[in-house]
C-alpha cells in the first residue's frame, strides 16, 4: 500500500497519514478524502501527522493541491505536521505558510513522528490551559456582574 491513514491514538485526536513510497496525486487525493472522513467522526479538533518517506510526496503543483486540501478540510482540522520531508518539501511548507497567511499556522515540519507527537501534546496542553483561564475569567466576570446587580438592588431599597 502506498499510503495508509489511521488514528494515531485512542482518543482520536491525531491521524497518521503515512506515505510509504512515491505516489501520484490521484492516490494522494484518495487518502486525503479518507483522512477528511475520519476527521468528521469526532466533534473535537483533530491534528494530522503526515509521515513521508524521502521523495514519496508528489511535487508537481503542490502549492495549489495543498491549498485545496485545506480549503476542503473539515472545520475541526487542527495542526498538520509533516515528518520526513526533504529539502524541497520543507521549502514548500515554508512558502505555503508565507503565501497563505491564514493557513500558515496550520502546518509545521518535524524530524520524526515522536517529535510531531511531542509538538501536538504541547499544543494541546497550551489549548487546555487557555480554555481553563477563559473559563476562570468568565466565572470572575459573572461574579462581578452578580455583585453589581445585588449592590444596585440594595441601593434601591
Amino acid at each position: 500500500m502506498t499510503i495508509t491513514v489511521s488514528w494515531d491514538n485512542e482518543a482520536h485526536t491525531t491521524i497518521l497519514f503515512a506515505v510509504h513510497r512515491k505516489c501520484e496525486w490521484e492516490a494522494f487525493w484518495a487518502a486525503v478524502q479518507q483522512t477528511h472522513a475520519l476527521m468528521c467522526e469526532p466533534p473535537h479538533t483533530v491534528d494530522l501527522i503526515v509521515s513521508a518517506a524521502l521523495g514519496a510526496l508528489p511535487g508537481s503543483g503542490a502549492l495549489l493541491h495543498f491549498k485545496r486540501i485545506y480549503s476542503e478540510a473539515p472545520a475541526n482540522h487542527g495542526l498538520t505536521i509533516v515528518v520526513g520531508a526533504g529539502f524541497f518539501h520543507k521549502m514548500l511548507v515554508s512558502t505555503f505558510s508565507k503565501v497563505y497567511l491564514n493557513l500558515g499556522d496550520l502546518v509545521r515540519v518535524a524530524d520524526s513522528v515522536d517529535e510531531a507527537r511531542a509538538i501536538l501534546a504541547d499544543r494541546r496542553q497550551a489549548r487546555q490551559e487557555t480554555r481553563r483561564e477563559t473559563r476562570r475569567e468568565m466565572r470572575r466576570e459573572m461574579r462581578r456582574e452578580t455583585t453589581t446587580r445585588l449592590l444596585a438592588v440594595d441601593d434601591q431599597d
